[in-house]
């Protein structure tokens, strides 16, 4: 189960530091070439592409979730899948009602 779990987060964590990366690559490198970030966006692209991660990976949860019922897989699996997938919505609620 720790495998299964640290597998989960991890896929989580490396989408959210991928996203950092792209949003913030301007201002690191090129400031005057764009190659993500909020060029003459009214919405920031940081967000749609966190809120965009978040729904994926509770959507690939859930899938596992389904054939996990399907193929009776281990229990604690499908425990795990459950938490990760309220904590995922929780998270994102958490961001979005932190934008100001």
């Amino acid at each position: 189960m720790k495998k299964h779990l640290i597998i989960r987060v991890a896929l989580l964590l490396i989408g959210f530091l991928l996203i950092y990366c792209y949003t913030h690559w301007d201002s690191w490198f090129h400031p005057h070439q764009s190659i993500g970030g909020n060029d003459g966006m009214s919405i920031p692209m940081d967000l749609v592409l966190n809120i965009g991660w978040m729904v994926i990976w509770c959507v690939l949860l859930f899938i596992e979730l389904i054939v996990s019922f399907s193929t009776s897989r281990n229990k604690e699996n499908r425990v795990t899948n459950i938490i990760l997938i309220m904590v995922g919505i929780i998270l994102l609620a958490v961001y979005i009602f932190s934008i100001k």
